[in-house]
């Protein structure tokens, strides 16, 4: 599909430079970050690192988030992440993303 696996130097501008996204593709317009999470998606915020990635890289305005449908330590864990990742989206909250979708599995 043409992702690039954990892409090196999208955030060399930063004082995180060795920050990876899991994978990485370039479009005309922007790219898009892939992330897949497992057991500390919520436990961990990780879908709010994955999303704060995608708003300071500067190559990429769209973020694909691969999150569990439901783990032992949190049942509804797809669903908690479409609710979190829903306020970045509301007027007052904007961010730089164009767009973030949200697979479960």
């Amino acid at each position: 599909m043409g992702f690039q696996s954990e892409k090196k130097g999208l955030f060399k501008e930063y004082h995180t430079p060795n920050l990876r996204p899991d994978y990485y593709l370039k479009l005309d317009k922007g790219g898009i970050l892939l992330e897949v999470e497992r057991g500390k998606t919520i436990m961990n915020n990780m879908d709010l690192l994955d999303i704060w990635k995608c708003h300071i890289c500067e190559e990429a305005n769209h973020l694909f988030l691969v999150v569990p449908i439901q783990i032992s330590h949190t049942p509804n864990c797809f669903n908690y992440v479409v609710r979190r990742l829903e306020t970045f989206f509301k007027e007052s909250n904007y961010i730089n993303i164009d767009s973030v979708s949200i697979f479960g599995y």
